[in-house]
């Protein structure tokens, strides 16, 4: 394996304040429950998996010569655990691609889940699921 980037991202405030990279962009980051300014996870997670996903779908339909445009609309939901404390998410991710009907796009799904390194950050989660859809 070989290591092609690196970044790191720095968070001492909480949900409300300042994350930044330490190379250099800062961002104001808010709870998704206030009216306060700023980014939060959820739509961190959100533009993650939609940007990683499509680059990959890219690419894939790219080394198999299709020129179709493809894209991925990722919708992430927080809910609140009903059983004990906490909250999680759920990531539900559609893919598109254009002139292709969802049982073509579901076999497109698959090969980008496994090569799609944010998506294989959530391999066995419950909450995140892919569907192919009409673009």
């Amino acid at each position: 394996m070989t290591q092609l980037y690196e970044t790191t991202a720095v968070n001492q405030d909480g949900m409300n304040g300042k994350s930044y990279l330490k190379d250099g962009e800062t961002y104001t980051v808010s709870s998704p429950l206030s009216k306060a300014e700023g980014t939060n996870p959820e739509e961190l997670v959100g533009l993650a998996m939609s940007t990683c996903f499509n680059s990959t779908i890219k690419a894939i339909l790219k080394e198999e010569r299709i020129e179709s445009a493809s894209k991925v609309e990722t919708t992430v939901k927080l809910h609140r655990e009903t059983e004990e404390p906490g909250y999680y998410f759920t990531v539900d991710v559609y893919l598109g691609i254009e002139g292709m009907n969802e049982e073509k796009a579901a076999r497109y799904v698959e090969k980008t889940k496994k090569r799609c390194p944010v998506a294989k950050l959530m391999p066995i989660s419950s909450t995140v699921r892919f569907y192919p859809t009409i673009f």
